[in-house]
């Protein structure tokens, strides 16, 4: 997988016998109380968009947009904000040079992804039995969903043609031997995860700081 800024001087001679997909990460605004994280994801969005539009001058235009999440063609800028992602941005632009939607998902293995994600994450599960039974659905649900994404990739993505492909990061698609894959990668990706990193570093350095002050205390009284 070739990460844009690491390619060198890549042409359209190049790779014109490749099925090509560029690979935009999604990145996603969280609660307006943290508008730090925020101002990242804003800037994230539109280096990707520079980056994205920089390397189709030197591979070629996309064919083709695949992006997860959507089930459908209908209104794709009010379904990738409701998400708080800003892809529309990319995508808005690719339309009107005459790229097309193609759908990758399958409306009821995407529900079905959701709804036991939505259980992990929300359900207070009291008995490790229950637990199995639902975390044992949840990755069989995964592997559907992620089969017929790469499936239907493969089938659509034809001889030399590109697409620009949204999938969030962490996936465990697999894609064929013979498609090149390019990897956008904004600076601002990099700061984001820095931040986060150095957030939580901070937070774990004050819970202790905190538990041996009450150790102290206690140890005094």
């Amino acid at each position: 997988m070739a990460e844009l800024g690491k390619i060198e001087k890549p042409s359209a001679d190049q790779y014109k016998n490749d099925r090509k997909l560029i690979l935009i990460p999604l990145l996603f605004l969280v609660s307006k109380q943290n508008s730090t994280i925020n101002d990242y994801v804003d800037r994230y969005w539109k280096q990707a968009f520079d980056q994205v539009y920089e390397l189709q001058g030197k591979i070629g235009m996309a064919d083709y947009i695949f992006h997860e999440m959507l089930v459908d063609d209908k209104d794709i800028k009010k379904t990738t904000e409701s998400y708080g992602c800003g892809s529309y941005l990319i995508i808005e632009s690719a339309l009107e040079e005459g790229t097309k939607f193609k759908v990758i998902e399958d409306r009821e293995l995407f529900e079905v992804f959701m709804d036991w994600n939505r259980i992990i994450q929300t359900s207070q599960i009291m008995t490790k039995s229950v637990y199995d039974v639902v975390s044992e659905n949840y990755k069989k649900s995964i592997e559907a969903r992620d089969e017929y994404l790469q499936n239907t990739i493969n089938k659509e993505l034809g001889p030399q043609q590109t697409a620009l492909l949204f999938l969030e990061e962490g996936h465990k698609l697999q894609f064929d031997p013979d498609i090149q894959v390019f990897y956008v990668s904004p600076p601002a990706l990099d700061e984001l995860e820095k931040y986060v990193r150095n957030e939580y570093e901070k937070t774990m350095k004050e819970r202790q700081e905190k538990a041996a002050e009450k150790k102290d205390e206690a140890q005094a009284g």
